[in-house]
């Protein structure tokens, strides 16, 4: 399933990890309750930050680029490629 949305308007946490992963050539990007936002970088795992992320920060991250319906099945599923 792809994600259609304007680069424009995204703000917030979901932009900057997402541009501090470009610019260390990160492949992946891993939201994961519990646990820091990582950065896959030549096939480690990094942090980008020392505090941990909730359920509910990770939802408001990616409110603004994907559907309810998923956010909810995300929720369930405790999985998306995005």
């Amino acid at each position: 399933m792809s994600v259609e949305w304007d680069w424009n308007d995204i703000e917030g946490e979901f932009r900057e990890w997402f541009e501090k992963g470009a610019s260390r050539a990160a492949s992946d990007l891993h939201l994961i309750a519990d646990n820091p936002p990582m950065l896959r970088c030549f096939g480690k795992l990094l942090p980008i930050e020392e505090s941990t992320l909730s359920e509910s920060r990770i939802r408001t991250a990616l409110k603004p680029i994907v559907t309810e319906e998923r956010l909810n099945r995300i929720a369930k599923e405790k999985n998306c490629d995005l």
